[in-house]
């Protein structure tokens, strides 16, 4: 079993690399997921109804 010390980081703590990997596979995904509904719902006119509520 290994034991791994951390105490000399603060585990909250993240570097700007991984910030930046993990905020751009975050983004990717929600792009993804949204162009997967619009394909989804395109032929539903669920989207035309959506697109016309806008203020």
């Amino acid at each position: 079993m290994a034991v791994f010390n951390h105490s000399h980081q603060n585990s909250a703590a993240m570097s700007p690399i991984r910030l930046i990997a993990l905020t751009t596979l975050a983004i990717i995904a929600f792009v993804g997921n949204s162009l997967l509904c619009r394909v989804a719902l395109k032929d539903t006119g669920i989207l035309r109804f959506w697109a016309g509520l806008h203020w």
